[in-house]
């Protein structure tokens, strides 16, 4: 295979070399060990079926198109770029990504002649059109529920809090106590699911007080808890679908209560935790305020990162010790 050249004039910045116009490179693991585009050169109308263990993609063409190409992934990838860092930097993200074919060609280190434009509008259709269905996202969070049951002797707790931005987790976890009953693990009792979102990003939250089925775009999404930051969640119907079935509930945490979380598991738990997790603890609190937990209910709080990748949300006062002091404790 011969090794693509950029287009005249468009040479490869030096690697360590800080240029304001990089593109963030995002995690795309998923779409490259899994076959979600066609390698065939001439349009592909056939099925794309792939099967492996209990991961499984479906990737289905509009007849008029054909199936997305290979050469259609670094398009799909530049979209989801704009999304990702529109949300680093505080924006809110929209359903539409605006952009000038001919900015959109240099990003992606395409050449600009006329033919380049009309592939480029081949590419948007297939892409536009082309349909994927896996069970990647929800295979992997299982771990989650497969890993919970085990830890207490195969059974499940009366309920579990989660902090929740795009939710997989709970779509992972409820597939995955369905699954442990059906092999006979545990029985049918199921922990009762409770989000919890920030008050400014909180599109499920919103979706379950009114009874829907789908949860809208969030507009002007803002809160310090970046795991939090998700406007628009994919699996929106099977969050909301786990929370019902299972009695349980969703509810917002503040700016200020969720980093008052943050210190209430540093001082209780000895733990640095996120402000994602800190939103977890606190929902746990307001839950039990509420009346709807009791202190008999076994109680799983999911911490889902670490507060050493947010110093900068946190000030506190902290004892300093003379280490010439005679009176030291032994």
């Amino acid at each position: 295979m011969t090794k693509r050249l950029p287009p005249k004039g468009d040479h490869q910045p030096d690697l360590f070399a800080a240029n304001f116009a990089d593109i963030p490179i995002r995690d795309q693991r998923d779409t490259m060990e899994r076959p979600f585009f066609s390698l065939a050169k001439k349009p592909r109308f056939a099925p794309i079926e792939y099967h492996v263990g209990d991961v499984w993609v479906e990737v289905s063409a509009n007849p008029k198109f054909g199936i997305a190409t290979i050469w259609d992934a670094d398009i799909l990838i530049w979209a989801s770029t704009q999304i990702t860092e529109a949300l680093d930097r505080g924006q809110t993200p929209s359903r539409v990504v605006r952009f000038h074919p001919h900015n959109l060609l240099k990003s992606i280190r395409r050449a600009t002649g006329g033919e380049h434009y009309k592939r480029l509008r081949a590419a948007l259709e297939r892409l536009t059109h082309t349909a994927v269905r896996t069970n990647i996202r929800a295979e992997g969070k299982k771990t989650l529920g497969l890993e919970l049951a085990e830890q207490l002797g195969w059974r499940v707790p009366d309920a579990i809090i989660y902090p929740t931005g795009g939710g997989t987790g709970i779509v992972g976890m409820w597939k995955a106590f369905a699954e442990l009953e059906a092999m006979g693990l545990i029985g049918p009792k199921r922990p009762k699911m409770f989000v919890v979102q920030a008050e400014d990003c909180a599109p499920i939250v919103r979706a379950f007080e009114a009874g829907a089925r789908h949860a809208e775009l969030w507009p002007n999404a803002r809160t310090i808890a970046a795991g939090l930051r998700v406007p628009v969640a994919i699996g929106d119907y099977l969050i909301l679908d786990a929370v019902r079935e299972s009695g349980g509930a969703a509810i917002t945490v503040s700016e200020t209560e969720l980093l008052d979380g943050m210190r209430l598991l540093a001082s209780r738990e000895g733990l640095f935790a996120s402000p994602e997790s800190g939103a977890a603890a606190i929902g746990a609190k307001k839950l039990r305020d509420l009346g709807v937990l009791s202190a008999s209910d076994e109680t799983v709080i999911f911490s889902t990162g670490s507060g050493l990748m947010h110093t900068d949300v946190m000030t506190a006062e902290f004892p300093v010790v003379d280490p010439d002091a005679t009176n030291l404790p032994v």
